[in-house]
């Protein structure tokens, strides 16, 4: 005897899932984001389709789904991540970790909250969360722009009143401390170092989080490979200290790595700098020497 065609509203009830699954769907993968040794945040190799996981899955959580269902479910409901209600901290671990392109309704939260390092494809190469006291200075700075962009409107009762709610909307987790000059200059010194090691014809890359592996492995580093790679990015195209500026030419030198004018403008301020036309350096003077980046 043929069994009966599934009706339209048995379809759909396969195919789409209820809030609770999808909540229960995103938490299960975001508790695999991190390596279970170290709390690191960590890539998946591949996407999350393989049966052993979603086998888990299901043991874990006791869901009725098939394994396929909930394979598939992966491609469908991606693009609706920034849909999901977890926090915004979870929700860049998860776009990161599974290299999904950040929904551009998602994005300016995003930047409110985290520094981020995008590619083209809206893929996130680096972030490190913001504290609450540099969120709560741009936030103040958006309020003055916006005051004097802004037609005068007396503020309603309904205004004052949503003001608590508003800033306890999707609040991320502060977590990380501030960098020292003493973290600086042990990357910048570990960064030379593994110049110095890597062969000519191997393409080097300073914010590589295989590196920034290496650098917690050997160097004792308490935080996470994607901040390190995200603070030393900042370093190189960003202000610097003083007491870092020979050091950071040094590397910007060796790696053939272009300048930005404002960095370029900090760094001769200690230095003599010479750049190519591509405003990559070519040669600086230091207190006791001058160094000239090898054509080779």
């Amino acid at each position: 005897m043929k069994a009966a065609s599934p009706t339209e509203e048995q379809k759909n009830r396969l195919l789409n899932y209820s809030a609770d699954e999808n909540i229960a769907y995103w938490k299960f993968l975001h508790s695999r984001t991190h390596d279970q040794d170290n709390g690191l945040l960590e890539k998946f190799p591949c996407q999350p389709t393989g049966k052993s996981l979603w086998e888990e899955y299901i043991r874990e959580t006791g869901s009725q789904r098939t394994i396929q269902s909930l394979q598939k479910h992966f491609h469908r409901s991606m693009t609706k991540l920034h849909e999901i209600p977890l926090d915004v901290e979870a929700k860049l671990d998860l776009y990161y970790s599974l290299s999904i392109p950040v929904h551009k309704q998602f994005m300016p939260t995003a930047r409110k909250f985290a520094h981020l390092f995008v590619d083209k494809l809206g893929n996130i190469e680096a972030f490190e969360m913001k504290k609450a006291d540099i969120i709560e200075q741009e936030e103040k700075k958006d309020q003055v722009k916006n005051r004097k962009s802004a037609p005068m409107r007396k503020r309603s009762s309904t205004d004052i009143a949503m003001e608590p709610a508003k800033r306890l909307v999707e609040t991320p987790r502060v977590k990380r401390s501030r960098f020292t000059i003493d973290e600086d200059l042990k990357m910048c010194d570990f960064v030379l170092k593994c110049i110095d090691v890597a062969r000519k014809n191997e393409m080097f890359k300073p914010t590589s989080k295989q590196i920034w592996k290496e650098f917690i492995e050997t160097e004792g580093g308490q935080r996470s490979p994607t901040v390190y790679a995200a603070r030393f990015r900042k370093l190189v195209i960003r202000e610097v200290h003083p007491d870092l500026r020979a050091k950071i030419s040094e590397i910007l030198n060796r790696l053939n790595i272009p300048l930005e004018p404002e960095l370029l403008e900090q760094l001769n301020t200690q230095l003599q700098c010479k750049t190519d036309a591509n405003m990559a350096i070519v040669e600086y003077n230091s207190k006791n020497r001058k160094t000239r980046r090898s054509m080779c």
